[in-house]
């Protein structure tokens, strides 16, 4: 399209595959656009839409003094920042940190051994023939599963009741009726 030729004179003379960028103000094939979940074109087109969302991204960085990214290793840092206020908000909680080690009197000592921290153990019950896999203690209670769900508990029911998913309640009275028949 020629840049001489006004707005109002490219909406007339664009053809109905073209769009005009609320941002940019150019015609543009609507490839060009991005398209939201009912099929409809957005306003900006896809350059203004990323210069856009990078532009709030800086922003955002720059007001909070933090980064955008977290990342889930150890000792791994996005910039400098992000490791300067994870230390900062570490030591505001009362750890230190000493050859490179976070410990905390009473929590975690400075050979990286947990204190007075006990992990939660469930209760496993092995079935024999179950090559060493664990059964949920759901098994224990099937009978009593399976009669609350011939009087009409459904399957989200009876997961919430016994703290399991639905799919395992579905498998625990699929089993009992293949047993019952035979297969």
């Amino acid at each position: 399209m020629d840049n001489n030729i006004s707005i109002e004179e490219q909406q007339v003379s664009a053809p109905f595959d073209y769009q005009i960028c609320a941002d940019c103000n150019i015609v543009l094939p609507m490839v060009r656009f991005y398209k939201s979940t009912l099929g409809k074109p957005f306003k900006i087109c896809k350059d203004c839409h990323r210069k856009k969302a990078s532009s709030k991204i800086k922003e955002n960085k720059r007001l909070s003094g933090g980064s955008e990214t977290v990342l889930y290793s150890p000792d791994c840092w996005v910039d400098v920042y992000q490791k300067k206020q994870t230390h900062q908000f570490l030591e505001l909680c009362g750890w230190t940190f000493t050859d490179g080690v976070w410990w905390k009197e009473g929590i975690k000592d400075k050979n990286k051994k947990w204190v007075n921290v006990t992990p939660n153990k469930k209760k496993k019950v092995i079935v024999r023939g179950t090559k060493g896999k664990t059964k949920l203690v759901i098994y224990e209670n099937r009978d009593l599963i399976v009669k609350q769900y011939e009087s009409g508990k459904n399957y989200n029911d009876l997961a919430d009741i016994y703290n399991c998913s639905h799919t395992s309640i579905r498998y625990l009275i699929r089993s009992f009726y293949d047993e019952r028949r035979g297969n």
